[in-house]
């Protein structure tokens, strides 16, 4: 039985499992230190956005200044909710194209708001998408994770669960 479920095992899916597990701990801390803010947490977010008004792209900077920064607790509950749904979703693999996908939008916004290149040599940003990517156009069966726990137990779920 153990030899059976190491030829299954591949380095393949290891490798995919382990990338998936450590984009959702980066997701998983990034909310902590959001959360654990508590009320603080949208002035700082603000702040930031702030800080880099002028390097942002000018078209998401209208965006920010027009209707994030008036809105800031939505927002700012909004990120930290959506890095802790994204963290928990790779980190267990669970809905992790679901993640993957809220993920890509996140760190994508977050490059907009820093206003940089996407290939920026000094930036890891670009490295979080293209994994997320990966991560969302693979077949989860192709992950250790709690995805195949529901596509075996409800298969009906394949069309919308991934």
């Amino acid at each position: 039985m153990l030899n059976q479920l190491s030829a299954k095992i591949s380095v393949k899916i290891l490798g995919l499992s382990f990338v998936r597990i450590n984009i959702g701990m980066m997701f998983l801390i990034a909310a902590y230190a959001k959360l654990s803010a508590g009320d603080g947490w949208p002035g700082r977010m603000v702040g930031f956005l702030n800080f880099q008004a002028e390097k942002s792209y000018g078209f998401y900077r209208d965006f920010v200044t027009s209707f994030v920064v008036p809105n800031k607790e939505v927002f700012g509950y909004m990120v930290a909710y959506g890095e802790l749904f994204v963290g928990l979703s790779l980190l267990l693999g669970l809905t992790t194209r679901w993640g993957a996908l809220i993920g890509v939008f996140m760190v994508s916004n977050f490059i907009m708001a820093k206003g940089v290149f996407f290939w920026t040599p000094s930036s890891n940003d670009a490295m979080y998408i293209l994994a997320l990517l990966a991560l969302l156009f693979v077949n989860n069966k192709d992950m250790l994770g709690l995805d195949n726990l529901v596509i075996k137990k409800w298969p009906v779920l394949t069309k919308v669960w991934i």
